[in-house]
């Protein structure tokens, strides 16, 4: 792989604590499972989900409500049946497959029209009232799911002899590029991060490397429909857009467009190493490989290639 590290891979880990590490992918690579359903674990997204719905049922809610593709949905449905809370959760029609799961987990699943991520967190939070209370990523409990999602940072330092050269995540509302960001800072990480989205179909990525604004209407209005597989990486505004952006920059990292087919690609080679992994889980690595390949992150930011060294592929379920 171009640009990839000399290090030898019998420096890097077999495995991670209780199956949740995978290692080595590729020369240099390093993969994490941040959800990892076949090893019974539970994630940094669930503890993130948890910390939403215990704050919520702190206050006295016993409903709460979440747009999602699936993952932070199921998370959400989990951490509310443990507490006895009701859990509504609402789905584009593109992502309708997760809703036997969630309703396995007792949750009320609305399937909605929309086309694009806005329309369907706009629906999820007009079911929010005062008894019902809005636990989506960037909702009342915003604080609460990004001090769980940074959590991912700690794990890696448990994990890792030494921080990474780049840490790769799949980036659709910007939380967790966001959460992790802060806290790669906070920690005094030398370490890049790299938020992986849909070329042409995501706010951060059509911005950079200027302000955060909306995708421009007249470029390609089609890719902001998204596909069942690339839809929760398509955000016309994404809510932690400018934060994102801030800590990709503040890390000397940057966002990476990719393509469906980019996705599969890198879904099917998680898969040969023993990665189960979805479409949109498998970003991470899809936008490293897109990386090397062009030999930098970003057209527009080619001083930020830093893919010598060991680097960490989130996989997100």
């Amino acid at each position: 792989m171009p640009g990839s590290s000399t290090t030898s891979t019998a420096d890097l880990p077999a495995a991670g604590p209780r199956g949740r590490g995978r290692g080595p992918l590729l020369p240099g690579v390093w993969v994490r499972v941040l959800d990892d359903a076949a090893a019974g674990t539970r994630s940094r997204l669930y503890e993130a989900a948890l910390r939403a719905v215990l704050a919520a049922h702190g206050e006295g809610y016993r409903r709460v409500v979440c747009g999602s593709w699936g993952p932070y949905g199921s998370a959400v449905a989990w951490a509310a049946a443990g507490l006895d809370v009701e859990a509504t959760v609402v789905l584009p029609v593109a992502a309708g497959a997760p809703a036997a799961r969630l309703a396995g987990l007792g949750a009320r699943v609305v399937v909605h029209g929309g086309a694009t991520s806005g329309e369907v967190l706009a629906a999820s939070r007009a079911l929010a009232g005062s008894s019902c209370a809005d636990v989506n990523v960037g909702g009342r409990y915003a604080a609460q799911v990004l001090d769980g999602l940074g959590g991912i940072v700690d794990s890696l330092a448990l994990e890792l002899a030494a921080p990474p050269a780049g840490i790769w995540l799949p980036m659709g509302s910007g939380a967790t590029v966001a959460a992790v960001g802060r806290r790669v800072l906070a920690a005094g990480w030398s370490s890049a991060v790299f938020g992986v989205a849909v070329a042409g179909g995501h706010s951060v990525v059509t911005s950079w490397p200027g302000r955060h604004r909306p995708v421009p209407r007249g470029g390609r209005p089609g890719v902001l429909m998204g596909t069942a597989g690339s839809w929760p990486l398509v955000r016309e505004t994404a809510e932690y857009g400018a934060t994102a952006t801030e800590v990709l920059a503040g890390t000397g990292g940057a966002p990476v467009g990719v393509a469906e087919a980019d996705l599969l690609r890198a879904q099917e080679l998680l898969a040969r190493h023993g990665v189960r992994a979805s479409t949109v889980g498998s970003a991470g690595l899809a936008g490293l490989l897109v990386a090397a390949a062009q030999g930098r992150p970003d057209a527009g930011a080619p001083e930020r290639a830093r893919l010598a060294g060991r680097h960490v592929v989130v996989v997100t379920g």
